[in-house]
């Protein structure tokens, strides 16, 4: 029996597809399209996934027990959990200050990050326009996609200042973003360089110049994280998740 994943190009279940393949899981990926799943559309994908996921998320898991899981962090969690114990991707490696730290991230970019990208990215599905007001609500979302990107923005700078306040803590204050390679002070990538290593690429515009300029710490573990040997053919396969691949 092996997991199956319903995987989008480009979106967050890169994280999930990594870690299977990190941790030699057997595992079938069904590719779907956005815009198919957006429109419903009555193809063999789109209905595999409905059938288990009536809201059509992506990443969803189906585990060999037949259960469904959504929500990256949750389905990253399970794994590791399952599969991760004796592996370099086990939680028991880490240290009591580096489990906290992850513990944190990994919910902070679901509950801050995620959010942020959606309402820049499309905040046309946050308001209801009215249609003798279309074009009021034109402007109300140009508004709105302006104030998203500023939002954008600071839930980046606020992944920064925590990875930089968790370095300073747990290492010295002397402690720079040029020496610190993955987001914890780890030796080897943690499943949680694989999460900010997908997020950067949702990152304010011009990417990754802007990151590079305004978080550098978090930059550089994405960078080193997406060039690993085996993670960066996930990043080669899709067609928009290539800005920090080292040719």
């Amino acid at each position: 029996m092996s997991y199956t994943l319903f995987h989008a190009d480009s979106a967050v279940s890169v994280v999930p597809l990594i870690l299977l393949r990190q941790l030699n899981i057997a595992h079938e990926v069904v590719l779907v399209e956005y815009d198919d799943i957006a429109a419903r559309k009555d193809l063999p994908a789109v209905r595999r996934l409905l059938a288990i996921n009536p809201l059509a998320q992506v990443p969803t898991l189906l585990t060999p027990d037949g259960i469904s899981m959504s929500e990256s962090t949750a389905i990253v969690l399970y794994l590791l959990h399952e599969h991760g114990r004796g592996t370099p991707w086990d939680l028991e490696k880490l240290t009591r200050a580096q489990l906290a730290g992850f513990y944190r991230l990994m919910v902070v970019i679901p509950a801050v990050v995620y959010p942020a990208i959606g309402y820049e990215d499309f905040p046309e599905r946050y308001i209801v326009v009215p249609a003798e007001n279309a074009e009021e609500g034109k402007q109300a979302i140009k508004w709105m996609k302006a104030g998203g990107y500023q939002k954008l923005g600071e839930s980046y700078k606020l992944v920064e200042s925590i990875l930089s306040d968790f370095n300073k803590r747990a290492y010295g204050a002397d402690s720079e973003a040029t020496t610190i390679k993955f987001a914890l002070g780890t030796q080897t990538a943690t499943a949680l360089d694989i999460m900010l290593a997908v997020t950067v690429h949702y990152a304010p515009h011009p990417r990754p110049k802007w990151l590079e300029e305004n978080c550098p710490r978090l930059f550089a573990s994405a960078s080193s994280t997406v060039n690993i040997p085996g993670i960066v053919d996930a990043f080669r396969e899709s067609v928009h998740l290539k800005p920090f691949i080292r040719d």
